[in-house]
């Protein structure tokens, strides 16, 4: 019974979390129409920019949930975990799903003159090598973080932890990625700047030092 009603916990944020996703990317597709009408008729590669801008946004909200429950805060004060950590994993999975699309649709659009070595073999682009680089890398990063994550007990103790801790130069990649790569940069610079600010302020969180709220002195005379 207690796993029934766990799955059903995990179930309703990835129903959501999908259909919040799909919303969104319609909604990315439809603002770069609006700011480009050039591509009005080139539905190939608004679903590649829209898939590639949801699956971004998405992996910025993975990472951000991943500091708030690392922040040691979360242990003692906040408890946010077993209320986020449904969200954290659903998110994971639905971000794949986009940038499978993401990929899916730039072999599937032969305007775009990428092929397999061009999407798996960093340097292999003849478009902005360096910006597809580090996309490419996001990718492997993001791969071994989930795969890993859904495994741990076939690693080290406290391995799995550790690698998981890449998803965040994952992110840095995505969004370095995001701005080289992106045709349309300046239409959507600020999902660029916003999601960089909230993930250095969680970041700056996460590492600042806690106050330990028992005084030297009591803690001296607990020991005693």
């Amino acid at each position: 019974m207690q796993k029934n009603r766990s799955s059903g916990r995990g179930t309703v944020p990835a129903v959501l979390v999908l259909v919040s996703a799909t919303a969104w990317s319609f909604l990315a597709g439809a603002w770069l129409v609006l700011k480009h009408p050039q591509l009005a008729g080139q539905i190939d590669w608004l679903i590649v920019r829209a898939s590639g801008i949801t699956a971004f946004a998405l992996l910025t909200a993975v990472v951000g949930m991943g500091l708030l429950m690392a922040n040691p805060r979360n242990k003692t004060q906040w408890r946010l975990t077993p209320r986020l950590m449904p969200w954290h994993r659903s998110l994971a999975m639905v971000t794949l799903s986009f940038l499978l699309t993401h990929l899916t649709m730039l072999l599937l659009d032969h305007q775009s003159g990428f092929g397999w070595r061009e999407l798996f073999v960093p340097m292999a682009s003849g478009y902005r090598p360096i910006a597809v680089a580090f996309g490419i890398g996001s990718f492997y990063l993001l791969i071994i973080t989930l795969v890993t994550a859904h495994m741990p007990r076939l690693l080290p103790k406290g391995g799995w932890l550790r690698i998981h801790r890449i998803a965040a130069a994952a992110w840095v990649a995505a969004w370095f990625h995001g701005i080289l790569a992106g045709t349309d940069t300046p239409t959507i610079g600020g999902l660029y700047q916003v999601s960089g600010f909230v993930l250095v302020v969680l970041l700056f969180l996460r590492y600042w030092p806690v106050a330990d709220p028992v005084p030297a002195g009591q803690k001296r005379r607990n020991e005693l």
